[in-house]
């Protein structure tokens, strides 16, 4: 059935039992969210006392794909990066993917992501989506897409952090908002790195 119950057994006058059954499902299921949000806040605080330690850019954000995979509950990830004339967004890191895929993939036109998120539940049903990506997409086992931007504070494209789900689906509220937190992270450590080559420079 899928549900949870909490039962209680009595004796009965003529020597049976009576069994009461009361169904907590929905109690049940608060509960298992609250742990898997104090699970979830315990991992980003873990990661962002992390970031604020000067580290290698490439390694930390490995760790906030990472982060981002296992709070999606997705097994495939990239992170892309914007080059310096904002025009095309490269791999920066991946997750869980072939290396046809990747080569298939490799570069990215940042127009697509004018917009604050791109969600594709189904992609099949998306029909913008050549019939080459989807191909290499459905092999891959990549049914629905979340893309989510991370800007700088004053609106600039730095990168899009990216989740390929294996069935057609949206993200819950609650992954997406994990998700704004992880790319927030990202842009302020994109930012901090690009501040200390500038100052390196100098």
């Amino acid at each position: 059935m899928r549900r949870w119950f909490a039962n209680r057994a009595y004796p009965t006058p003529d020597g049976g039992i009576a069994l009461y059954f009361r169904d907590v499902t929905e109690r049940k299921q608060v509960a298992q969210r609250m742990e898997a949000d104090l699970a979830a806040l315990t991992r980003l605080q873990a990661l962002s006392t992390k970031l604020v330690q000067a580290g290698d850019l490439d390694a930390l954000l490995r760790e906030i794909l990472a982060a981002a995979v296992e709070l999606t509950g997705t097994t495939k990830g990239t992170i892309r990066l914007c080059d310096p004339e904002g025009e095309t967004l490269r791999m920066s890191d991946h997750q869980g993917y072939s290396g046809r895929f990747l080569a298939h993939f490799a570069d990215y036109g940042s127009n697509y992501m004018r917009r604050k998120r791109v969600i594709l539940p189904d992609i099949t049903r998306v029909p913008q989506i050549g019939s080459d990506d989807l191909r290499v997409l459905l092999e891959e086992g990549v049914h629905a897409i979340q893309a989510t931007p991370s800007r700088l504070s004053s609106g600039v494209l730095l990168g899009v952090l990216s989740n390929h789900y294996p069935a057609p689906g949206r993200p819950a509220q609650r992954e997406l908002r994990y998700l704004d937190l992880l790319a927030r992270m990202a842009a302020d450590l994109i930012e901090r790195s690009q501040a200390e080559e500038a100052l390196r420079e100098a």
